[in-house]
């Protein structure tokens, strides 16, 4: 019967199905209608000729009127899923801001610390020249150094790669990376 009324797409109202071509032992009157692009309503009596075609139109609205809240449900998940993948995008989107604050900061900062770092190593590199054995200035010769090469890193990362292209050892790079994370 559900598969005869989705193949018409129209209502099918038996007042008396026990005889006829369905043949249905437990059920005299039957009412059918299709739930557009969903399947079938169907209800049944014990008794014959329960139903008339007034409870045919009702039932029909009410398949209507059930596809359309299937439909509803359907559209408010999908909006809710998209309103979650909106909220995600978005937090995403303010860390990345985050981040670029971060990276803008560090930029800073390391711009202000190479100034007075390029003024250590000179100081160091001049009292070497008058004390040339002194270990403790060729340990602070070399950790300024160091300094300033990290600096210098940083800055190096801070740059708007889209400004330039240049010719890297991909090697080197990685490396300077895992430096400057150790």
């Amino acid at each position: 019967i559900a598969q005869s009324v989705l193949e018409t797409g129209k209502p099918l109202l038996l007042e008396d199905a026990r005889g006829g071509r369905f043949q249905l032992e437990d059920w005299a009157s039957l009412l059918a209608v299709p739930i557009p692009d969903r399947g079938v309503l169907l209800v049944g009596a014990r008794q014959p000729a329960i139903y008339q075609r007034e409870h045919q139109d009702w039932l029909m609205l009410l398949g209507y009127l059930a596809a359309q809240a299937l439909e509803n449900s359907l559209l408010h998940a999908q909006v809710v899923e998209a309103l979650e993948a909106q909220k995600e995008s978005e937090a995403q989107l303010i860390q990345s801001s985050k981040m670029a604050a971060v990276g803008q900061l560090a930029a800073g900062v390391a711009h202000e610390l190479n100034t007075p770092l390029g003024t250590i190593v000179l100081g160091i590199q001049s009292t070497l020249r008058k004390l040339p054995e002194n270990p403790l200035l060729k340990t602070s010769l070399e950790a300024a150094n160091q300094a300033r090469e990290i600096v210098s890193k940083l800055l190096f990362y801070s740059r708007d790669a889209r400004l330039a292209r240049l010719v890297t050892e991909l090697n080197q790079v990685v490396r300077d990376t895992l430096q400057m994370l150790n």
